[in-house]
């Protein structure tokens, strides 16, 4: 990170992520003629993905942040030298306490040169809680059987809380049914243990209802033992940060952009964040020098454009970091 990766901001919004997140704070003071009294202060709060900065000038201010934040800060007082020594203990660190690290993948074909949701398999969000069941299209897919064994379910609930998790025993061609209640919004499911063959042997379906019954939610393909669905939720008191983009596509050249909504509340439009890379047939991954900030509730999604209607299938995903 350096000065040109700081975003400038005002101090209220400056104190406001700062008690949302544990970010580090380091200022530099200017003092009066006198030398004893501070009438002005750059302030900085920063971690491996952004930077933000704030002048105070204001009496009041100068009061807040000497009364509340000073104690804890970091002052430079040496120039560009002591700036950068007091970042090594950030740059040892890869992130901040009490925060999350990861990366959604998906694949989808296209023919049409038209705006996809990268899922590998159609996804539908239930958005109520309550228990669900999984089924295989396989016999093999069961306790001792030579395809999937468990499957691990990563969900949160219907108010957005969580991530939380449940790992299923399957039962081949006969629904196995969840011990959880609240499972309304599916980040992803993993085939945890497997037979001889190695992977699921059918698809894996997670319903809508219990013992098999109801609709669709969700599958893994056979073969892929996992979901590979390019979204992440992002729980209710979270703000996530999309921090890379990456894709390619076997035929046809295109552009990908990220995507979020209120999974929760239908009512709050879907949006685009400014943030679109283009692609082609060589895979590309692109780090965003301003991460692209989400608060949750929140999904978010890639949907990819092809620019021409050739039969093609894209691979892409996103790294995030969420505090």
């Amino acid at each position: 990170m350096d000065g040109d990766d700081f975003i400038q901001v005002s101090y209220t919004t400056l104190k406001s992520e700062f008690a949302l997140k544990p970010l580090k704070m380091y200022y530099t003071e200017t003092f009066d003629s006198g030398g004893i009294n501070a009438v002005s202060y750059e302030i900085y709060a920063v971690c491996t993905a952004y930077g933000l900065t704030c002048t105070i000038l204001s009496t009041a201010d100068i009061a807040n942040f000497e009364t509340n934040f000073k104690a804890s800060s970091i002052a430079v007082v040496n120039g560009d030298e002591a700036a950068a020594l007091s970042m090594l203990p950030i740059l040892s660190t890869p992130f901040l306490t009490n925060s999350q690290a990861g990366r959604a993948y998906g694949y989808t074909a296209t023919a049409a040169a038209a705006s996809k949701t990268v899922t590998a398999t159609t996804y539908t969000a239930p958005g109520n809680n309550v228990g669900r069941s999984i089924v295989s299209a396989s016999a093999n897919d069961t306790a001792a059987g030579t395809g999937a064994r468990t499957v691990k379910i990563t969900y949160l609930d219907a108010t957005g809380a969580g991530p939380f998790t449940e790992t299923v025993t399957l039962n081949g061609l006969t629904a196995v049914n969840t011990v959880g209640t609240n499972i309304a919004l599916i980040e992803r499911m993993d085939v945890m243990t497997v037979g001889s063959g190695g992977g699921n042997a059918g698809t894996i379906n997670l319903m809508t209802g219990l013992a098999g019954a109801g609709s669709v939610i969700g599958s893994i393909a056979t073969g892929d033992n996992q979901t590979n669905w390019a979204h992440h939720y992002v729980p209710v008191g979270k703000t996530c940060y999309v921090v890379l983009m990456e894709g390619s596509a076997t035929v046809a050249a295109g552009g990908l952009s990220v995507n979020s909504l209120n999974p929760i509340n239908g009512n709050v439009a879907q949006v685009q964040p400014d943030t679109t890379i283009r692609h082609g047939t060589t895979h590309i991954s692109r780090p965003l020098q301003v991460p692209v900030q989400i608060v949750g509730p929140a999904l978010i999604f890639i949907n990819e454009r092809p620019d021409v209607a050739t039969a093609s299938t894209v691979f892409v995903g996103f790294q995030w970091i969420q505090q």
